[in-house]
């Protein structure tokens, strides 16, 4: 059950959300046209995709691809779960940076897709 959801849009789209629940939690969630970085707060998630399971605990990241998920929440001590979703959509981004893209975009040829990856914490 949440116990908190809250939301913020950029260009009339879904951008960031941040959710307050009570495990355990189930979210289906359907990402047709964006990826998301999704951090856990607070507890534990394991997310499953059609090929692949990643489990996430409090302070780790997840960067996915486009497609649809299962998100578990499990029960922990602190008897609630945090997370914060940033959609990343491609046409947002490129609102974003309009005609002045950052250099590491200039060299995209060298980047490989990824279908999801835990990614390390940092401060930012």
């Amino acid at each position: 059950m949440f116990q908190e959801f809250k939301e913020l849009q950029l260009f009339g789209k879904r951008t960031f959300v941040k959710a307050k629940l009570k495990p355990p939690f189930r979210l289906v969630a359907d990402m047709p046209s964006e990826a998301c970085f999704y951090y856990v707060l607070k507890g534990k998630a394991s997310i499953y995709t059609p090929i692949d399971k990643v489990s996430s605990e409090q302070g780790e990241g997840v960067l996915m691809e486009c497609g649809t998920y299962l998100n578990l929440y499990h029960e922990n001590e602190d008897e609630v779960c945090e997370a914060i979703g940033i959609h990343l959509y491609p046409e947002v981004i490129k609102s974003i940076y309009d005609k002045d893209l950052p250099d590491f975009l200039d060299s995209l040829d060298d980047i490989k897709p990824i279908h999801i990856q835990k990614v390390p914490s940092s401060q930012l």
